[in-house]
């Protein structure tokens, strides 16, 4: 996880898919897209700036 926090601070874009909330609950992730069955049920903006 710490490359993928060091690239998201140089800027760069990062989608991760997975099940496990160890992962989308970490303090660098900005937006959490939930989906059910391929159709997006709710977005989480964690950062207003985004």
């Amino acid at each position: 996880m710490r490359i993928f926090q060091r690239l998201n601070e140089d800027g760069k874009t990062i989608v991760i898919a997975t099940h496990d909330p160890f992962i989308y609950e970490r303090q660098f992730i900005q937006r959490t897209i939930e989906m059910r069955d391929g159709v997006v049920k709710n977005i989480l903006n964690k950062n207003h700036d985004v």
